[in-house]
């Protein structure tokens, strides 16, 4: 027998053997429920192999071409995790597909495909698609895969920026709030891991005021408003700037995370004025993750025998992660280490 005949034989009795053990669950033969099983097990086997097993890709290529929707998604990841740029062109078909959770899946393997090369071609493919892509879902999670490709071009990084400006421009107001999220997801990513790169001015603006966005005035849930306020901080702090009002108002967020992302910021960019007032007022906020990052951030910019006493006193904190954090920042010595030697 021919190699290859050996090799189909091993698949068709692979297959065979996956689809009736399902049947624990399921029950093993013919219906297209119990064919897609048995294609999914296949799948999830060459997926395991990363695609070096008997089996190749082959089970992963052919899933691509069903008719399952589920079946595609799952090909579609499981080619995507194999961060190979040369499948780009398989992958890209699942665009194509009338299933928006089919399109979702393709977006997020097209971006891992890239993950360690150069995306700039992936950016333009993706750009493409979102000119006529329908569903909030989607064009969100295309914001996101934006944000975090590798970009070699210049050019290609600024067509990336003013692809998500449009995108969180033109999603305010309407009843989905997932393009605004994934537009400003993106530019957080794209902000930090492009260190260096200037957004412009009216990216830096709408980001800005998608930092003040407050439920109660958005009409989102609280928690969708919450997220979409830090990741816009973030995106802000990532660029090396945040307005002073914005800081003010970020100061006072309702939400911990918001008012801890602003004291992470004034720890290394402490120039605004009033950081260390502001720090050191913080270290009684009601949140024990606000207090431990505002004792971190107060640190970082005090000196001198008032450092010491805000800190000793610090110590003394019920909840346990601020007052260690206190306790190590007392590793230089205070101009009186009476109590200092007191604490350690």
């Amino acid at each position: 027998m021919r190699t290859s005949d050996r090799k189909h034989s091993f698949v068709r009795a692979l297959s065979f053997l996956v689809s009736c053990l399902v049947p624990l669950v399921f029950g093993c033969g013919s219906d297209a429920g119990s064919q897609a099983e048995s294609q999914l097990g296949l799948i999830l086997l060459a997926d395991d192999a990363r695609g070096e097993g008997p089996l190749g890709l082959d089970p992963i290529l052919d899933g691509l071409a069903s008719a399952d929707p589920e079946v595609q998604q799952v090909a579609g990841r499981a080619l995507g995790r194999l961060e190979n740029p040369e499948l780009v062109p398989q992958i890209a078909r699942l665009l194509d597909s009338h299933h928006a959770g089919v399109r979702l899946e393709a977006v997020n393997a097209l971006g891992q495909a890239v993950f360690r090369a150069d995306g700039d071609e992936v950016a333009v493919l993706l750009q493409a698609h979102l000119t006529h892509e329908t569903s909030p879902a989607v064009r969100g999670t295309i914001g996101r895969t934006l944000g975090r490709m590798r970009y070699q071009d210049a050019e290609f990084l600024r067509a990336a920026e003013e692809s998500l400006f449009e995108m969180i421009t033109e999603a305010e107001g309407t009843p989905s709030t997932e393009e605004l999220l994934g537009g400003a997801m993106g530019l957080e990513w794209l902000t930090r891991r492009n260190r260096g790169y200037a957004i412009q001015e009216s990216t830096r603006d709408r980001l800005a005021s998608l930092s003040g966005l407050h439920p109660s005035t958005s009409g989102m849930e609280e928690e969708t408003g919450n997220r979409l306020r830090r990741v816009s901080l973030m995106a802000l702090s990532a660029s090396g700037n945040i307005p002073d009002p914005v800081m003010a108002g970020a100061l006072e967020d309702p939400d911990p995370d918001v008012r801890r992302i602003a004291l992470a910021h004034l720890a290394r960019n402490p120039a605004p004025r009033g950081a260390l007032a502001a720090a050191e007022a913080a270290i009684a906020d009601p949140s024990p993750r606000v207090r431990t990052q505002a004792l971190a951030t107060f640190g970082a910019l005090a000196s001198g025998s008032h450092r010491c006493r805000v800190i000793l006193d610090a110590t003394q904190d019920q909840d346990p992660m601020t007052a260690v954090t206190a306790i190590d920042l007392l590793q230089n010595p205070c101009p009186n280490p009476t109590g200092q030697i007191r604490v350690l």
